[in-house]
């Protein structure tokens, strides 16, 4: 039965976490309440599996948020982030590991083993970090090539390249990536297993430039009849590298750079970005500013669901629904076109609050705006959810369950969706 987590006076569940942490792994692990439900813990890398473990089924952090690492040069961290949703506090759990040369492994025990979430996130740690996790189940790239040789989040990969082999005979400029001696390998299981044997199972890839799969996607279906009985999923196709440019920038010249991580919500994620500054700084944002952020947030929300909506109903071919949802999101874009400056990239949001005050005229727009969309959400549930073509099309496929969501780590919509 999970431990009892009930909050009796400002910050005792936070506090609890950190006292049964610290029981249960004593002179292993420390632990603080960081603020209002956060907490920060480190502990030694030979029981951060059972950390984890403990953390899942006694303290209810039962959501992996994410899994990264951080290149000191003389040790990496390896962060853990986890989300308890029935307590509505986050625990940041952090491990240290020795460096090592360049190209060279560093082993550590797999996290999927309590967490189904960590498979993806894992990947990402080993592809950009080398970080070699022992048991995963497809420990491969993520982002970058299979013939890639190198791990560019580390702090010695240089930045500007790397030579041409000139065994290969190419030209180029002095400094640029190279290839694995010209083998180009393809990822594991790309190939059928005996193409000589016939089967019904046939095997589709699909994109990378569909246009149902909203930029640059693979995906290799493997179908029974109609039915999608496996898939392997390859992304990275569009990698930024954000992480390698922060390396070299100030933090205000980071600024521009989170519109363009997901420029179909990118007001949401500036905030994210400022308020880890303002958070790390002692930066207090005044009353006015917090309140134009938010009422700017939930316009940029409001705007990415209705491009969900609508290319929902594209792909399922429900035009109207396409048109009608690009019609309301326009408005919210001119909003952002007044306000910011720019309708698709605001770059608006700034250390201590915003880079302007809302415009003459803003207020008023904002609810003209709001009070369309509004009326037109009738019709939207018209076209949707009371429409037998378009729920025959979606009900009973691709159901995600509630523990599902929750073991996979969705967020957003998805976890929403699935009732959590």
């Amino acid at each position: 039965m999970s431990a009892s987590l009930v909050q009796q006076e400002p910050l005792s569940l936070e506090k609890n976490v950190v006292t049964q942490l610290e029981q249960a792994f004593a002179g292993k692990l420390s632990a603080k309440v960081v603020r209002k439900r956060r907490v920060w813990a480190q502990c030694s890398n030979d029981v951060t599996i059972d950390v984890l473990r403990f953390a899942k089924e006694k303290l209810q952090f039962d959501h992996l948020n994410f899994i990264t690492a951080v290149d000191w040069k003389k040790y990496f961290d390896l962060v853990y982030n986890l989300w308890s949703i029935a307590n509505k506090v986050e625990l940041m759990l952090k491990t240290q590991l020795p460096h090592t040369d360049k190209d060279e492994l560093v082993p550590f025990p797999t996290s999927t083993t309590v967490y189904q979430a960590a498979e993806w996130p894992e990947r990402e740690v080993y592809d950009l970090f080398g970080i070699e996790f022992k048991g995963h189940p497809d420990l491969r790239r993520i982002l970058l090539r299979e013939d890639w040789t190198t791990h560019p989040l580390r702090k010695v990969y240089d930045r500007r390249g790397y030579p041409i082999n000139p065994s290969l005979g190419l030209s180029g400029p002095p400094e640029t990536w190279r290839i694995n001696e010209g083998k180009i390998a393809l990822p594991a299981k790309w190939l059928a297993e005996n193409p000589e044997v016939e089967e019904e199972i046939l095997t589709i890839n699909f994109g990378p430039h569909h246009p149902s799969t909203h930029g640059p996607l693979m995906i290799r279906f493997r179908l029974d009849g109609e039915i999608v009985v496996d898939d392997d999923i390859v992304i990275g196709y569009l990698h930024r590298n954000h992480e390698k440019l922060g390396e070299n920038n100030t933090w205000i010249q980071m600024l521009p750079y989170p519109d363009r991580t997901n420029y179909i919500s990118p007001i949401n994620w500036e905030w994210a970005y400022v308020s880890a500054v303002e958070e790390l700084a002692g930066i207090e944002p005044p009353e006015r500013a917090e309140y134009i952020r938010v009422i700017m947030a939930e316009l940029d929300r409001i705007q990415s669901h209705l491009m969900f909506l609508a290319t929902a109903g594209d792909e399922v071919g429900q035009l109207t629904g396409f048109v009608w949802g690009l019609r309301d999101r326009e408005l919210v874009l001119d909003i952002n076109e007044m306000v910011c400056g720019a309708r698709m990239l605001p770059n608006y949001f700034r250390f201590g609050g915003v880079n302007r005050d809302l415009p003459k005229g803003a207020v008023e727009k904002i609810h003209e705006a709001l009070n369309t969309i509004e009326k037109h959400l009738e019709e939207f549930s018209a076209i949707y959810e009371k429409n037998p073509v378009f729920l025959k099309r979606f009900q009973g496929t691709g159901v995600l369950r509630a523990q599902d969501a929750i073991e996979w780590g969705a967020v957003g919509p998805p976890l929403r969706a699935s009732n959590v």
